[in-house]
């Protein structure tokens, strides 16, 4: 017993949908079918011919007059073997009189046979009453369509979201609308131009295929004459890429920019410009290598010195990406110092190192931890300590909280201004601290208290600082905690 079987013969149209216009009544398609069929509709006002075939056949759709001139849909199901299929019959009193009297969507007069400014520029046209989509024509020279379609009320569209558009190229564009399931004819044509292409841009050669000194180089890129902002991609050989974007108007860039840079590593740098939102294409790649990790010492006017007292600040080379410092102190018996700053500041209290004996001349030397190894010492200085007692550094339980609080702080001049304007920009919190501003000659320049800090509260330099690099350094608990530099330019 091998159960009952069942013979299915699909049936099949040369359209699924016919539209039947004012001056037609009726309209014909083919019925596909390699087997007995019969054909029905859901609709008084539809007629077909013939209702029924054995095989493929020309079906002939007629349809009565539609008095109350509304748009009006009927079925036709034709059954066969096993299965049946369905089309659609669409008919208004004067259908394509009712589509042609449907106002057209145009575009804006003022934007209509004009150049682009981008092809991210929002084009703006009049939209049709009832309309639930738009399609726009876009056809290029060779009469080839780039469409868009919209099935969202917003009576506007960009170029951009064509498929294959080229710069400096016109196309010829027209819009239709969709209502109530049916597509109105194209309105007007106007013709828009795309802008050329954006200029790309590139590091100057002297700057590429090179090592850079240090990782604060500039390193200049080609200007672009009205560029608002330079985009860097930065990929390392072994890595994902990152990206910086330089913030405005200013075609240079420094290697100490790329989060968690690496001495001594190569990268593949390109940089594009943008213009208002719109960014051009990347330029030719550059390959840019780190040096190797910098030493550092104590400043030359601290150096070879007697230090007048236990609170005056000793300051060094900060090196970028430095998580710590360590310094050796030897003295004349050759007996040997080591001890750490604990921190990535660049400044040091003679009171912080342990075992150090008042009115006493060490050979002192230090170098910094960078990337989880510490590096090479940099040249000896010799340093003469001021007499006793030493002043040792208070235990101090706000150094993380001060540490976490420097890094929110940031550094601008005012438009047409020398002053010195520095932002809090971290969360509001109580720290009994103060801000104090040096020079590279270890010279005061201002001192501010603060009982409280505010989010986006500003301190102002009350001088006009020339040109140069600054210190800014948080104290907290009676010992300065963390320091930055400032460039005043």
């Amino acid at each position: 017993d091998f159960g009952t079987g069942f013979l299915i013969a699909p049936i099949e149209f040369s359209r699924d949908t016919i539209f039947i216009d004012c001056d037609t009544v009726s309209d014909t398609l083919q019925v596909i079918s390699g087997a007995p069929w019969t054909a029905s509709t859901d609709s008084a006002w539809i007629t077909v011919s013939p209702n029924s075939g054995s095989s493929s056949t020309t079906l002939v759709v007629s349809v009565a007059p539609n008095s109350n001139g509304t748009l009006r849909y009927g079925k036709v199901i034709v059954s066969g073997l096993g299965t049946q299929a369905e089309f659609w019959v669409a008919q208004g009193d004067t259908l394509p009189c009712y589509v042609a009297s449907l106002p057209s969507a145009f575009i804006s007069n003022q934007q209509c046979n004009d150049t682009l400014s981008s092809v991210n520029q929002y084009v703006y046209y009049t939209g049709v009453s009832g309309a639930s989509a738009y399609r726009i024509q876009v056809l290029d020279s060779a009469g080839v369509d780039h469409p868009i379609f919209k099935n969202w009320s917003a009576a506007n569209f960009q170029l951009s979201q064509a498929m294959g558009i080229a710069s400096n190229a016109t196309y010829a564009v027209a819009i239709a609308a969709e209502v109530n399931g049916i597509w109105t004819d194209y309105g007007p044509t106007c013709m828009l131009t795309t802008p050329p292409e954006l200029p790309v841009t590139q590091f100057v050669p002297i700057n590429c295929n090179d090592t850079v000194a240090s990782l604060d180089e500039w390193l200049n890129v080609n200007s672009i004459p009205g560029a608002a902002d330079y985009r860097f991609e930065i990929t390392p050989l072994l890595g994902p890429s990152i990206i910086y974007d330089r913030g405005g108007p200013w075609p240079n860039f420094r290697m100490e920019f790329i989060p968690g840079v690496a001495y001594n590593t190569t990268y593949s740098i390109r940089v594009k410009a943008a213009f208002g939102s719109e960014f051009a294409e990347y330029g030719d790649s550059c390959l840019i290598s780190t040096p190797d990790p910098p030493t550092t010492q104590l400043l030359p006017n601290q150096c070879n010195q007697t230090i007048a007292s236990w609170s005056t600040y000793l300051f060094y080379d900060g090196v970028p990406a430095a998580t710590d410092y360590q310094f050796e102190l030897t003295d004349l018996q050759n007996n040997v110092i080591v001890d750490e700053r604990n921190a990535p500041s660049a400044l040091l209290l003679l009171g912080w190192i342990s075992g150090i004996q008042a009115s006493t001349t060490y050979s002192m030397r230090i170098r910094p931890f960078i990337d989880g190894s510490w590096g090479t010492y940099g040249p000896p200085c010799t340093i003469t300590t001021p007499p006793g007692p030493v002043l040792r550094r208070a235990t101090d339980p706000f150094a993380a909280q001060a540490e976490d609080q420097m890094k929110c702080w940031k550094a601008y001049a005012p438009a047409g201004s020398s002053k010195l304007v520095l932002q809090y920009t971290g969360e509001g919190k109580s720290l009994p601290a103060f801000l104090e501003l040096f020079d590279l000659s270890g010279r005061t320049i201002a001192r501010m208290p603060m009982a409280s800090l505010g989010s986006g509260q500003e301190v102002v330099v009350q001088r006009q600082l020339p040109m140069g690099t600054y210190l800014l350094v948080l104290h907290a608990a009676e010992a300065p905690q963390y320091q930055q530099k400032v460039m005043v330019r």
